[in-house]
């Protein structure tokens, strides 16, 4: 049996400064650095290669017969190059590997694959570069084969890979393996090589080429096209197992990795501290942060979440006020509260003032695998897992909590139905509870209504849920289509994650935050802090909007969180609400402390003048303005003072808080495109 050669070219962008695929593509592309990479693989034994045997290119190379492992479906790269001016012109492949259809981990099965390049480049200079590549072979909801099969995910790293020879050669040597399965300790080495990161695509074009490219490279023309059809046969018949059938669930086509970690990994008894990125020094108003990263289990996923346990790297913070948990929207992280680029976040001032900081990814958060969910399911499983967790960890009675948008609703309705109790002394977990934005009863406004109504069921028969990112990179062809509209419909802000993020959860302008209120380092942070958000939870939030409160979606859920009285009695809850908010209305937060004080709960609204959604943390003045207010509702059992009496006064500065421009504006800003939110994202370290 003989072999079978074929030539591909792939182009793209890359950036020097960004670690994560999609913000390293934006950068790119604005930058013009782009990057071409042309291949011809050859497998010399096709029989052998499908049976995933032993690659006898090795052996015609003066490779040891015994460094692939069998079950590996391996080709080795005739010739390449990679051109790009940024990174000094061409460069030739000195060694090069491929590997179709590999597992992504141990997961051991069909619908979880990758394939993977490595390859060892060399400059004119002489200098030594590696590429590590791979692409994602998951059926994701959409219909995402295309995109997936000719996607390439690309690092290129300082120094060259050790080549089987070299491997058997030196078996006392230390450098990168190309074909580990990389785990964490090993990223954290290859972060300190790194040179640039890059997505790279065939086009159209370039695959109807590459199809003219494939020959045999033994025997007959009629053996040379039986080599080249067990070759197709053996690549489309690999793509229809992962390709044909359900869905495949636990995918993250925006944030994708090599080797994603195993759905439930070993528990780590004391995980250890590390330097948050971006924040290993300390300036204006800033701590240099440090966090551990602690898993934990809840019953109904296959996947653990996790808390971020922070501290002042310098040791400046005791703790002493104790624990207070963090919780967040949907569709962001846990590092919205603390991963800002500039100015004093919330977690500063919370470590400032002595408390014990923890912030929570709970499964909305887009560390995590897209999934369905629906707000009754996290506040049954995760915000109890969570303050046990912490309170197990810290030895406290109880907890202080700041929630936020989904994250506060779902606080909130553990809280009303008891979850937040000790099952068996039936104490409270929980002294004071900030929440901001929205909670237990909804305000949207009537455009926004209407939009629900209208779409949602369109929408659903094609997605699973939507991602702001899909305005950087499309994954398939209903993203694509949403991405348009979204950059249509919304104001121009050189953000499209942040436009798209517009249009998902609102109607009109400044959706998300006041443009105004942010500095434009911060506004182009968010692109990478804006994620995917299933239809899941849009729907339950739309019912709820059209209820007027939040309504149960859920067989265990009782039926209505708010037609009883909350079985929470001697917790304090403030009520934060944004008076520019678009997203949901402040006068659901008002009727949500009406709601607690009619039932003998104590409870304060405090108004936030001038702020929108989400720059009441990310603002540039909310560290005065805000985060005395949050301050003052955790402090309330223990100072007996009410929030609620102490609002600290905010007008709109020159005249009125700019956060919605005027019909006039609108038609300005969308015919003469922004130059207010021009600022280049700011350098990233490596994204965890």
């Amino acid at each position: 049996m003989g072999g079978v050669r074929w030539t591909e070219e792939l182009a793209g962008y890359m950036s020097f400064d960004q670690t994560d695929f999609n913000q390293a593509l934006m950068e790119g592309r604005r930058d013009g650095a782009r990057l071409t990479l042309r291949l011809t693989l050859q497998i010399d034994d096709i029989e052998a290669f499908v049976q995933g045997a032993q690659n006898p290119a090795q052996v015609n190379r003066e490779y040891p017969t015994g460094a692939t492992a069998s079950g590996h479906k391996r080709a080795w790269v005739r010739s390449g190059r990679l051109e790009s001016p940024d990174l000094g012109g061409r460069m030739n492949v000195d060694w090069g590997e491929f590997e179709l259809l590999a597992q992504a981990n141990k997961l051991f099965d069909h619908l979880h694959l990758r394939m993977r390049y490595r390859l060892n480049l060399r400059d004119p200079e002489g200098r030594e570069l590696r590429l590590a590549g791979f692409k994602v072979i998951e059926n994701d909801p959409g219909g995402d084969s295309w995109r997936d099969t000719t996607t390439l995910f690309t690092r290129i790293y300082t120094g060259w890979w050790r080549t089987p020879y070299d491997r058997a050669d030196e078996p006392g040597a230390t450098a990168p393996d190309p074909w580990a399965e990389e785990d964490e300790a090993a990223a954290k080495r290859e972060a300190t090589s790194l040179l640039a990161t890059a997505i790279v695509q065939i086009s159209r074009a370039g695959f109807m080429r590459e199809l003219t490219t494939f020959r045999g490279t033994e025997g007959s023309a009629l053996s040379q096209l039986g080599d080249v059809l067990r070759f197709g046969e053996c690549f489309f018949g690999g793509l229809a197992k992962a390709y044909v059938g359900p869905n495949t669930v636990g995918g993250q086509t925006s944030f994708p990795c090599d080797y994603p970690p195993l759905p439930c990994a070993p528990q780590v008894p004391e995980p250890p501290w590390e330097a948050v990125p971006n924040r290993t020094r300390a300036h204006g108003g800033r701590y240099a942060l440090e966090r551990q990263i602690i898993p934990f289990e809840v019953e109904d996923l296959p996947f653990q979440l996790n808390l971020h346990h922070l501290r002042a790297a310098a040791g400046l913070t005791d703790g002493n006020r104790g624990p207070v948990l963090l919780a967040h929207g949907a569709g962001v992280r846990a590092e919205m509260f603390y991963g800002q680029p500039l100015g004093e976040t919330i977690v500063d001032r919370l470590l400032r003032e002595g408390y014990d900081v923890w912030a929570l990814n709970w499964r909305g958060s887009i560390d995590f695998p897209n999934n369905a969910y629906t707000l009754d399911e996290v506040a049954r499983y995760d915000h109890p897992a969570a303050v046990k967790e912490v309170l197990a960890r810290t030895g406290a009675p109880k907890l202080r909590a700041l929630v936020h948008c989904q994250g506060s609703v779902s606080f909130m309705i553990a809280a009303v139905s008891g979850y937040l109790t000790d099952e068996e002394t039936k104490e409270e977990l929980v002294s004071d509870v900030v929440s901001s934005a929205i909670s237990l009863f909804f305000e949207v406004p009537d455009r926004t209504w209407l939009k629900q109504r209208l779409t949602l069921p369109a929408v659903t028969l094609v997605a699973s849920g939507a991602d702001p990112q899909w305005g950087i990179r499309a994954v398939n062809t209903a993203a694509k289509v949403l991405a348009r509209i979204s950059t249509a419909a919304e104001r121009p802000c050189n953000n499209a994650p942040c436009q798209i993020a517009n249009f998902i959860y609102g109607a009109g302008w400044d959706v998300l935050l006041c443009h105004a209120n942010v500095d434009d380092a911060v506004h182009a942070w968010t692109a990478r802090e804006l994620g995917y958000t299933p239809f899941s939870l849009i729907s339950q939030v739309a019912e709820s909007s059209r209820y007027g409160h939040i309504v149960p979606s859920w067989d265990r859920a009782p039926a209505s969180y708010v037609s009883r009285r909350p079985t929470i009695r001697d917790a304090r809850f403030t009520l934060l609400g944004c008076t520019e908010d678009t997203m949901f209305e402040a006068k659901g937060q008002e009727r949500t402390v009406e709601f607690l004080k009619d039932c003998g709960v104590q409870a304060a609204y405090v108004p936030l003048g001038g702020y929108g959604h989400m720059d009441a943390y990310w603002g540039r003045h909310a560290a005065a303005e805000v985060f005395p207010s949050i301050l003052d509702g955790l402090s309330w059992s223990e100072t007996g003072v009410d929030p609620g009496e102490r609002v600290p006064a905010r007008v709109g500065r020159d005249g009125g808080a700019a956060c919605a421009p005027g019909l006039a504006g609108r038609w300005r800003a969308r015919s003469q495109g922004s130059s207010d939110f021009s600022a280049p994202p700011p350098a990233r370290s490596r994204v965890t």
